[in-house]
C-alpha cells in the first residue's frame, strides 16, 4: 500500500472531532515486591510491599485519549459515581484534552486494579470494583441531548464494555439514536460491542469486533466458510463493513456484498502488550474514515496503530507522531 497515501491521511487527523460514547473505567496499576520472611512454609501467605500506583484512562476513556493523542478533537459521554475514582477520572480527562461529559449514576466509577510484581513485571492478580447495571431513561435523555448540542462532529463512536451504557432499553435506544443521527448526517458511526448487546448496534457504518467476540456474535465458526460467515454476520448488524481483530495476525476487513474478507497482515510486535489495541484500532478507524480514507487504507492505518500500542507496556494510547514513524518504517 502507498506510503504517502497513508500519510496523507493521517495528516487529515488534527481538528476531526470526534464523539465516543461508552463505557469509562479506570486502569490502576500498583507495583509491589513481596517480603522474605522467616516463618513455616504452612503458615505463611504471601506478604506484599506496595512501591507505588498509577492511573490510566480505560474503557471508552481510553479511546478518547487516543482520539485526543492523535490531534482530534475528543468529546467523551459517559456515566461515573460520585466517588474519588470519578473525581480522578474528570482530573484525568481535562488533563488530557478531552472535554468529558460526564452524568453521575447511582453506581460506582469502575476501577480495575492490576498487582504487578515490580521486579518481573509478573501480574500477580487483579481487583475489579464495579456495579453493572442498564442506562436509565432520564440519564439516556441528557446525554443524547448534550451530544446534539455539541455537534456537528466528524465521527461517532459507540465503546461497548457492557457495564451501564448501552445495556437495558434505554442503553440500546441511545445506541440507535446516535446511529440514526450518524446515518441521517451522512457521519460514520464506528462500533466495538459485546455480543450480548449486538443488536444495539445495527445498522452501524462499521463494526470492529475481535475474533472471539464475532464467533458469537455469529454463533458459527468462521473456519466453516468465509461467505457464510459474512453472510451471517451482515444479516445480523446490518453494518456496511466490519473489522475483526486477530490479535498478531491483522485484521480480516469483511464488507457487505462482498463474499470473501481481506485479510490485512502486520508485522510481529517483540514481547506484545496487546492491552488497549482494540482501543486503538476503533480510534483508527473512526479517525481514517472521517479523513476519506478507504476500507483497506483505514485497516492498514488500524493496524499499525495497534502494533504501535502493543509496543508499549500497559494501556497506552498513541500519539500521532509514533504512528507517522510507524508509518515512515512500515
Amino acid at each position: 500500500m502507498d506510503k504517502s497515501r497513508l500519510l496523507e491521511i493521517v495528516s487529515a487527523f488534527p481538528g476531526k472531532k470526534v464523539a465516543v460514547i461508552g463505557d469509562v473505567m479506570l486502569d490502576k496499576t500498583t507495583l509491589v515486591s513481596e517480603r522474605n520472611r522467616s516463618v513455616p512454609d504452612d503458615h505463611s501467605v504471601p506478604v506484599l510491599n506496595k512501591k507505588r500506583s498509577s492511573y490510566s484512562l480505560g474503557g471508552a476513556a481510553n479511546v478518547a485519549n487516543g482520539i485526543s493523542k492523535m490531534a482530534g478533537n475528543s468529546f467523551l459521554y459517559s456515566t461515573i459515581g460520585q466517588d474519588n475514582e470519578g473525581l480522578e477520572m474528570r482530573s484525568m480527562a481535562i488533563r488530557n484534552n478531552i472535554s468529558f461529559r460526564h452524568f453521575f449514576s447511582s453506581g460506582v466509577t469502575t476501577l480495575k486494579e492490576s498487582i504487578v510484581n515490580e521486579g518481573t513485571g509478573k501480574k500477580l492478580s487483579r481487583i475489579d470494583s464495579e456495579k453493572i447495571r442498564e442506562l436509565g431513561q432520564e440519564t439516556a435523555d441528557k446525554i443524547y441531548r448534550r451530544l446534539e448540542e455539541d455537534g456537528p462532529f466528524d465521527a461517532f463512536v459507540l465503546s461497548d464494555y457492557d457495564k451501564e451504557m448501552f445495556r437495558g432499553n434505554y442503553g440500546v435506544g441511545l445506541a440507535q439514536r446516535v446511529i440514526a443521527l450518524g446515518n441521517e448526517r451522512g457521519i460514520d458511526v464506528i462500533a466495538d460491542p459485546k455480543p450480548v448487546n449486538i443488536f444495539a448496534f445495527k445498522r452501524g457504518s462499521v463494526i470492529c469486533p475481535d475474533k472471539d467476540a464475532a464467533i458469537e456474535i455469529v454463533k458459527i465458526p468462521r473456519s466453516i466458510d468465509q461467505e457464510f460467515f459474512s453472510e451471517s454476520l451482515f444479516r445480523i448488524v446490518e453494518s456496511d463493513a466490519a473489522y475483526v481483530t486477530l490479535g498478531k495476525e491483522g485484521i480480516y476487513l469483511f464488507r457487505r456484498g462482498v463474499k470473501n474478507p481481506d485479510w490485512i497482515e502486520t508485522k510481529p510486535v517483540v514481547r506484545p502488550s496487546p492491552v488497549g489495541a482494540g482501543d486503538s484500532v476503533t480510534v483508527a478507524l473512526a479517525l481514517s474514515l472521517s479523513s476519506k480514507a478507504s476500507y483497506e487504507e483505514a485497516g492498514m492505518i488500524a493496524n499499525l496503530t495497534a502494533r504501535v500500542a502493543c509496543s508499549h507496556s500497559g494501556t497506552y494510547a498513541v500519539p500521532i507522531e509514533e504512528l507517522i514513524k510507524e508509518i515512515e518504517s512500515f
